[in-house]
């Protein structure tokens, strides 16, 4: 007997549209995993972890402001490996491309980079789950 869970398995390239409704314009993005499926991403952790010397001293560090803006200065540069395309206005109400996107990032909140991590590093939200029965049946639900 066999089990087959190819559906549920992530899949490269594979991105999924956020609406950021706290932000003015609700702007939308394209997002995709940040996880083993992502090459740019996984590749820049393995350069940045190859990058830092072994070992630690054991010692528990606590936590203070000037490292919690290094986490969000952290999360910001992941974004670009995450955040596929930008649909928004500039304040000028010129629609942006995705060539603003890296300038996007720098724009918004603190709080609001730290949701699309959240959401980029979820694999939850990426799998393809099938839906179960009769395609018409569902529709007339």
């Amino acid at each position: 007997m066999a089990f087959d869970y190819s559906l549920a398995e992530l899949q490269p390239g594979h991105t999924v549209p956020l609406v950021l409704d706290m932000l003015s314009g609700s702007p939308e993005i394209d997002v995709e995993h940040l996880g083993k499926t992502n090459k740019t991403y996984l590749a820049d952790e393995i350069a940045s972890a190859n990058s830092k010397p072994a070992g630690s001293s054991g010692k528990r560090k606590l936590m203070s402001k000037a490292q919690l803006a290094e986490d969000v200065r952290r999360m910001r540069a992941r974004l670009k490996h995450a955040v596929r395309h930008l649909r928004a206005k500039h304040s000028d109400g010129s629609a942006a491309t995705d060539a603003d996107i890296p300038e996007w990032i720098e724009s918004i909140p603190d709080d609001v980079v730290e949701t699309i991590f959240m959401f980029a590093v979820n694999a939850e939200n990426f799998r393809r789950y099938p839906v179960e029965g009769d395609a018409k049946e569902l529709a007339e639900k």
